[in-house]
């Protein structure tokens, strides 16, 4: 996940894992797996919640995946072969083999594909 001060590209803290940090409170931008979140509410003494879901992607090692956001244009995130990849809620495309498929991740559920 990428920490962002509202409307800027330049990030102030990065982390990986289960993603529990310290924020001073405040209002922040988050990217999780590409996708930008914009007005995230970070409070004193409290947790910040973030609603995302996994995406299970079952290709061969040789196959290429992209993640694209609902729009079916913007790029979000790639690789091959199978993967775990995490998402906030919301609308996506999976493009394998020039095929996008539209796709919904709910939350604290894994889509396999």
């Amino acid at each position: 996940m990428r920490v962002y001060r509202p409307g800027e590209q330049k990030e102030i803290k990065q982390f990986f894992g289960d993603g529990e940090q310290s924020l001073v409170p405040g209002t922040y931008d988050i990217a999780i797996s590409g996708r930008r979140i914009a007005g995230v509410v970070v409070q004193a003494n409290s947790d910040t919640t973030v609603f995302v879901g996994v995406l299970k992607t079952t290709a061969d090692k040789k196959t290429k995946y992209v993640v694209r956001d609902a729009d079916d244009k913007t790029e979000l995130i790639s690789g091959y072969g199978p993967a775990l990849i995490g998402l906030p809620i919301g609308q996506y495309h999976l493009v394998i083999n020039d095929v996008s498929t539209p796709l919904t991740i709910e939350q604290d559920k894994t889509l396999e594909y």
